[in-house]
């Protein structure tokens, strides 16, 4: 006597339902049926009936669920034989709501079927959800009002000289929406010097998160890694300095999640008090020409600041050929200023460029020393063939 869980004689039943005709589920096991030789349980039982011989075969390795109506018995023989079917081919299946239906390719030529076997089970490669017998060599077959759950299935074939080598494996999904993980709320992050913190809540399952940043919104071109753990903390040290566009996913076993909000860190750069980026500061204007990035002009600029208003003049140029900044500090992060380049004649990169105007914005880093960083591109720029300035700069 083989005892079963309700939940496995439910599905037993849903999967027999070819063979068997099932009028209620027992809820427990009772006495084995009594078996006449033809192997047809006695009509009126409910109860799993183990066949250990029978007139028909010497060998035998079955159980049925008998019913009221009674139930064929098919035999299965035990083992695999020398002349037992190679495996089916092509396993594959529809799902329409609690209906499965499998189709395969029988095995190739020189392998004799009398009937297939169809396992189910849990995980990969398991069979405790069930193993059945078709009754045919069929190579489909329709299972209706089957639970909901996920199910990995095979398909062997069998003969009088035993099992036959076991086919490719599926996943079936019955009765539930595709198992998408949440998405982790409400990422927020802080910089102190060089050190990066970044939180997020934690999400059931997570197995691990993986962190994207970018150097603007949406982008993950800086770095993309997996902290390798379900911690809801993750600290960075020796970031360089620059300001990073960052964002989070979890990971469960459903997979990889969408991505959480966004958020901006920036590192290495504080907010100036007013006046501080006031004086001489040393670097160069990089232009770009016909697609071609130009050598870099060494440049000398003075600059005055007072409140949010930041103004530049570049030294050694007449007033025909003046290089100026006109910057406003960025109300939301204090650490860059935007506005506008602008040229009045002066030759860069080997052209004249001006009178015309290019925008842009300049970070200010507040590391071991004071520098400014940014491109000026988007606007009018006159007559200057120049499409755009990479400005880098540095505090005297």
């Amino acid at each position: 006597m083989k005892h079963r869980s309700r939940f496995a004689v439910l599905i037993a039943t849903v999967a027999f339902a070819a063979a068997c005709t099932q009028s209620q589920a027992p809820t427990s096991p009772s006495p084995a049926a009594s078996l006449n030789n033809d192997g047809v349980g006695t009509p009126g039982s409910h109860s799993w009936a183990t066949i250990s011989q029978s007139s028909r075969s010497p060998v035998f390795d079955w159980e049925c669920l008998t019913t009221g109506a009674g139930c064929s018995i098919l035999p299965l023989p035990s083992g695999r034989g020398s002349l037992s079917p190679e495996a089916p081919a092509n396993l594959s299946f529809t799902v329409s709501g609690s209906t499965v239906i499998l189709t395969w390719s029988p095995p190739g030529p020189g392998s004799t079927v009398d009937t297939y076997i169809v396992e189910a089970g849990s995980v990969p490669g398991s069979s405790n959800i069930i193993v059945f017998n078709i009754g045919s060599n069929a190579t489909s077959f329709t299972a209706t009002n089957v639970p909901a759950g996920t199910y990995h299935v095979r398909v062997r074939g069998a003969n009088a000289d035993g099992l036959g080598a076991v086919s490719n494996e599926v996943a079936i999904s019955v009765g539930s929406a595709p198992c998408v993980p949440s998405e982790p709320p409400a990422l927020s992050g802080s910089a102190s010097g060089s050190t990066v913190t970044l939180n997020w809540s934690g999400v059931s399952g997570a197995t691990s998160f993986v962190v994207e940043a970018g150097s603007g919104p949406g982008a993950s071109n800086i770095v993309v890694f997996d902290t390798g753990n379900a911690n809801t903390s993750y600290v960075a040290t020796n970031v360089p300095n620059g300001t990073y566009y960052v964002r989070a996913r979890v990971r469960t076993a459903c997979g990889t999640s969408g991505v959480s909000n966004e958020i901006v860190i920036t590192v290495g750069s504080a907010a100036p008090p007013s006046g501080a980026l006031t004086g001489l500061w040393v670097g160069t204007i990089t232009p770009t020409v016909g697609g071609s990035r130009r050598p870099a002009v060494n440049v000398q600029v003075d600059f005055s600041h007072s409140g949010t208003s930041l103004i530049g003049v570049v030294r050694g140029r007449t007033e025909a050929e003046a290089i100026t900044f006109t910057l406003t500090q960025r109300a939301n992060n204090p650490a860059f200023f935007d506005g506008a380049l602008r040229f009045f004649g002066a030759r860069l990169g080997g052209q004249t460029c001006g009178p015309g105007t290019h925008t842009g914005a300049l970070q200010v880093f507040t590391g071991g020393f004071i520098s400014m960083a940014g491109t000026f591109t988007s606007g009018p720029a006159g007559n200057c063939a120049s499409e755009d300035e990479q400005v880098q700069l540095v505090k005297q």
